[in-house]
């Protein structure tokens, strides 16, 4: 009876939590990390095989004319920033549609939430970067000699577009879900306009560029 006591005395003082709720919270635990190193896995796992497909690409583009005048293509350099950053995109919003249509977790909806977010601001800046890159590349054609350098130099911004509208689709998505319970429609029409406003600065840029190279041809 004394030992009955005491151990219930001791389940029921929070200085002195059970062994029960002590393997709850693990098991809680485990079901929030055990998916997040699988999903990593997956990431990551195939990230590399990109980058590491476009450094090979980089390191056989190696052009030695003579002893000062040696060549790398760098725009392979770029296509693999714009690659991983399209991945990553498509990786977030592909997520997104399966826990909205499948798992239904608030916890990983606002993980998503935040993670798209992220990749698309990430794309805003370091990705628009590059596509300038490819598109000064192809304009001026000073590698064209020893590389090939092609209208998909221009096109794959449109491709990287497409990406970066999906991804806002699963934002678009998830906030209208019931299970999300929390409105962040303010917060989704400032990254949308955001993202037009930032795209449609670029594209102005680009048309631009353009334009005034082939006037001067």
């Amino acid at each position: 009876m004394l030992l009955s006591g005491g151990s219930l005395c001791l389940n029921a003082n929070e200085k002195y939590p059970s062994a029960l709720s002590s393997q709850k919270d693990l098991r809680r635990l485990a079901s929030l990390f055990i998916p997040a190193i699988f999903l990593s896995a997956i990431y990551f796992s195939v990230r590399l095989e990109i980058e590491n497909y476009w450094n090979q690409l980089y390191d056989s583009s190696f052009l030695k004319m003579n002893d000062y005048e040696q060549y790398f293509n760098s725009d392979l350099l770029e296509f693999k920033t714009i690659w991983v950053l399209n991945y990553t995109l498509l990786f977030t919003a592909l997520l997104s549609f399966i826990n909205i249509m499948k798992l239904k977790s608030r916890t990983l909806g606002l993980f998503n939430l935040a993670v798209n977010a992220i990749a698309i601001l990430v794309f805003l800046g370091q990705g628009l970067y590059a596509l300038s890159e490819l598109r000064d590349s192809f304009l001026e054609g000073t590698m064209a000699a020893y590389y090939q350098i092609g209208t998909f130099h221009i096109g794959i911004r449109y491709v990287s577009f497409v990406f970066v509208a999906i991804t806002l689709l699963a934002c678009y998505r998830y906030i209208r879900q019931k299970f999300m319970n929390l409105d962040l429609k303010m917060s989704f029409e400032l990254l949308l306009h955001l993202t037009l406003l930032w795209i449609a600065s670029s594209e102005l840029i680009n048309l631009m560029e353009l334009a005034g190279s082939y006037r001067s041809d």
